[in-house]
C-alpha cells in the first residue's frame, strides 16, 4: 500500500490540532475557575538546625498546585525561594508565607505560619493500641484560691483528703484572690467561670458544677462520681514537653472516639510556690507551699472563652497541636507542668472531658481503659 506523505503530514496535523483543542479547557470548562486558593504547612514546628524543613502546600480548591505558584514572605511581602516548597533556617523565630497563583492569592492578613526552634522538636510517644477507642477519663478540678484568702485552707485541706483517695482527677489552682499572691493569675477566668466567693472551686470548666461547701468530703465525691458515669472519653490525650532556653514548647495529641468536634487547649502550672496563707479556721497542717499554680493558659478566643482550638475528628482519627509558653523569669522552669484538655459541646457551651498533666522534658501516652 502507498501513501500520499504530504496527505498523511496534512492528516496527521489535523489529527494533532484536534487532540489539542479537545484537551484545552476554557475558562467555563475549568472546574478550578472559582475554586479558592489556600494555603497550609506540613510539619509547622521545626528545629532551627538548617536541616529540619517544614513543607508549604498550595491548593486550589481541593488540589494541590505547584507550576506557576509564587511564595512570599509575609514580613517583606517579597517572593521567597523555596526549592520543593520546603522552608528550613538556622534561625530560631516565627515565619509567615502567602502564596499566589495565576490571577489568584491567599490571604496576607492570614498567613501560614512556621515556627523554628532552638532546641528538638517534642515527639509524641507511640501509640500503644493504635485500633483502641476506650481511653481512661479523667475529671479537670480547678479551684480558686488565693494566700489572702483565710477560709482557703478548708477548701485545700478537702482537695488533699480527695486526692488521698482517688486519682481520677487534675487539679489547677487558679490564686485570684489577692494581687500580692506570689502565684496571683490576672487573666479572666474567674471571671469568666462567674466566681463570686472565695473559696470555689469547679469541674471540667462547667459553671454549674462548683462546690465551695469545702467540709463535705462525701458531697465532694458524690459529685465527681455523678460526673464520671455522666459521659464516657470521647477522646483521648497524649502530650510531648521540652524545654527551649526559657520557652517550654508542648505537642499535644488528640485521638476521638467518636465523631465529632472537639477543642483542644493547655495550660501552663507550677509548683513549690513559697507564700504564707491566711488561715482563719487554724486548719491543721501546712499551707505555705503553694501547688498547680496557673501560670499561664493556651487555647483561650476571647475573654470567656477557654475552652481551646476547634478541631474535627472521625472515631479513630487523631490531629496534633503544639503551643510554645515563655517563661516569666520569677517562674522556676523546673517546677512547671502542662496540662492539656479536651472539651466537647455541652448545651450552648463546652466542657472538659478528658485532661492530662505533663511534667516538663517529658511525655505521657494515650491511656486505655
Amino acid at each position: 500500500m502507498k501513501f500520499n506523505i504530504n496527505h498523511f503530514a496534512f492528516i496527521a496535523l489535523a489529527a494533532s490540532a484536534l487532540a489539542g483543542q479537545a484537551c484545552t479547557l476554557t475558562e467555563e470548562d475549568d472546574p478550578y475557575v472559582d475554586a479558592p486558593l489556600s494555603i497550609v504547612v506540613e510539619n509547622p514546628l521545626i528545629t532551627a538546625d538548617g536541616n529540619d524543613y517544614a513543607r508549604i502546600i498550595v491548593k486550589e480548591g481541593d488540589r494541590e498546585v505547584t507550576e506557576g505558584v509564587t511564595i512570599y514572605n509575609a514580613k517583606t511581602n517579597k517572593p521567597e525561594e523555596l526549592p520543593d516548597f520546603r522552608f528550613t533556617t538556622n534561625t530560631p523565630g516565627t515565619y509567615r508565607f502567602w502564596a499566589s497563583y495565576k490571577t489568584k492569592s491567599t490571604s496576607a492578613k492570614d498567613p501560614a505560619q512556621i515556627t523554628a526552634i532552638s532546641g528538638k522538636v517534642p515527639v509524641l510517644p507511640n501509640d500503644g493500641a493504635p485500633d483502641g477507642l476506650s481511653f481512661e477519663r479523667k475529671l479537670f478540678f480547678i479551684q480558686f484560691t488565693g494566700t489572702g484568702c483565710g477560709y482557703c485552707p478548708i477548701m485545700t485541706n478537702l482537695l488533699r483528703e480527695y486526692a488521698a483517695a482517688h486519682d481520677n482527677f487534675v487539679l489547677a489552682a487558679c490564686h485570684s484572690y489577692n494581687n500580692t499572691d506570689p502565684a496571683y493569675f490576672s487573666g479572666g477566668l474567674t471571671s469568666a467561670m462567674s466566681i463570686s466567693g472565695f473559696p470555689t472551686s469547679i469541674m471540667n470548666l462547667d459553671k454549674t458544677l462548683r462546690f465551695s461547701t469545702a467540709t463535705n468530703l462525701s458531697a465532694l465525691e458524690d459529685m465527681a462520681s455523678k460526673e464520671l458515669s455522666s459521659s464516657e472519653a470521647l477522646a483521648g490525650l497524649c502530650a510531648s514537653t521540652t524545654l527551649d532556653g526559657n520557652q517550654i514548647v508542648i505537642k499535644a495529641g488528640v485521638k476521638a472516639a467518636v465523631d465529632g468536634t472537639f477543642r483542644l487547649g493547655a495550660w501552663l502550672l507550677e509548683d513549690g510556690i513559697e507564700a504564707e496563707q491566711a488561715n482563719y479556721n487554724r486548719v491543721p497542717g501546712d499551707f505555705s507551699i503553694h501547688n498547680n499554680c496557673l501560670r499561664a493558659t493556651i487555647g483561650q478566643s476571647s475573654a470567656n472563652d477557654y475552652f481551646g482550638e476547634p478541631v474535627s475528628l472521625k472515631a479513630g482519627e487523631t490531629a496534633e497541636q503544639f503551643y510554645i509558653v515563655t517563661l516569666n523569669e520569677k517562674w522556676k522552669r523546673e517546677n512547671c507542668h502542662v496540662v492539656v484538655y479536651v472539651t466537647t459541646a455541652n448545651g450552648n457551651s463546652y466542657k472538659v472531658n478528658n485532661v492530662i498533666d505533663c511534667p516538663v522534658n517529658a511525655s505521657v501516652a494515650y491511656k486505655y481503659n
